[in-house]
This record gives structure tokens, sequence and C-alpha cells, in this order.
């Protein structure tokens, strides 16, 4: 999100003020951070003066921030199916529980674990190192 303050001056919204995060995964500050970044080295790219600048940055922080959004989203609500069996299987099995939660910090990752049924059914086989089943 970008707003116009003058006829060449710009602002470019960063954290909650762009994009806000429900903190029951506590993503918000990281993310925050990760997309000030990324709005850091588009600047480096192109030269932060116009509307065409502002679009890139968003399309660049959104791209970072997507992911966060819809796994931190995805506990505002029921576990679908797939997850649930996820947190069967993580019950069941510690090297599963452990990676699981040691990839809080990945968010990215998670919610491409989550984000299918089938993702979601061949990660604890990548987990475990399972031969002869499809990732």
């Amino acid at each position: 999100m970008s707003a116009r303050l003058g006829d060449d001056r710009f602002a470019v919204a960063l954290g909650d003020a762009w994009v806000l995060n429900d903190p029951v995964v506590g993503q918000g500050a990281n993310l925050g951070s990760r997309t000030a970044f990324v709005l850091a080295d588009t600047i480096l790219a192109l030269p932060p003066d116009d509307e065409t600048f502002c679009r890139a940055a968003h399309a660049a922080m959104w791209d970072a921030a997507r992911p966060v959004v819809d796994w931190t989203n995805a506990f505002l609500q029921p576990p679908p199916p797939h997850a649930r069996e996820l947190l069967y299987t993580a019950a069941r099995d510690q090297r599963v529980a452990n990676t699981f939660i040691d990839d809080f910090n990945d968010p990215t990752a998670q919610w491409d674990v989550l984000s299918t049924p089938q993702h979601t059914a061949a990660w604890p086989h990548r987990v475990r190192g399972d031969t002869g089943r499809a990732a």
C-alpha cells in the first residue's frame, strides 16, 4: 500500500500499517522485519521516486508476506482433515513433531506443508526419509 504525499512524494506502508497479521502464531514482528528488508532490496534495485516503484515494492513485499498471512490465517479456523492428520502423525512420531515445531521459524515452508492435502501427506515421509514414497 502506498500513498501519494505530493507531486513527487510517496509513502510506503510497512508492518501492521501495511498488513495486519493475527498474533496467534507470533509472526507479526518477524513479518514486519522481513518486509522491511524486502523494501530495502527494492529501494536498491529501483529508484524510489514514483508510483511504479510503489507498485513493485508492494508486489515484492506481498510475495514474502502472503505465505505467512495464509499460514497464520489457517490457525484462525478449524483445521482441515489433512492438517488434523498431520497433527495425529506428529502425536505418534517424535521426529515429525519436532520438525513441525522447529519449522515454526519458517512460515513460508510451513505454509507449503499445510497448503494442500498432497503436500501435507508427503511431508512426514520426507521428514522420516522414507523411500518408495512420492514426495
